[in-house]
């Protein structure tokens, strides 16, 4: 067996996946439930009045899934700049290392 030397993490697609979820958000916030505007289409007033109920709660919970969502669409890009700025420091270390000083 041997041991994983390398890690490969790949900014580009983590900073696409918070792209992907920042869409998905956007897509359901514009999401409207609608019941209110067709519970007269609905021949029973308690038929009507719990579509109106479960239209209400389904907002509530997809308000709380957007705002999820745009939490974990801006942790991706974070996370890319985080291993990006320590492959470049990571890097300069070890090119400042292996570099001869020159002197003035």
């Amino acid at each position: 067996m041997t041991a994983q030397t390398r890690l490969k993490v790949d900014t580009d697609e983590l900073t696409a996946h918070g792209t992907a979820l920042s869409t998905l958000a956007d897509t359901l916030d514009g999401v409207q439930g609608g019941a209110d505007d067709i519970k007269e289409a609905y021949a029973y007033p308690d038929l009507a009045t719990e579509v109106v109920n479960v239209s209400s709660q389904w907002d509530d919970k997809r308000r709380g899934l957007v705002s999820a969502l745009r939490d974990m669409a801006g942790t991706f890009p974070k996370v890319a700049s985080t291993f990006d700025d320590a492959d470049s420091g990571l890097a300069k270390t070890i090119r400042d290392a292996i570099t001869p000083a020159t002197s003035t």
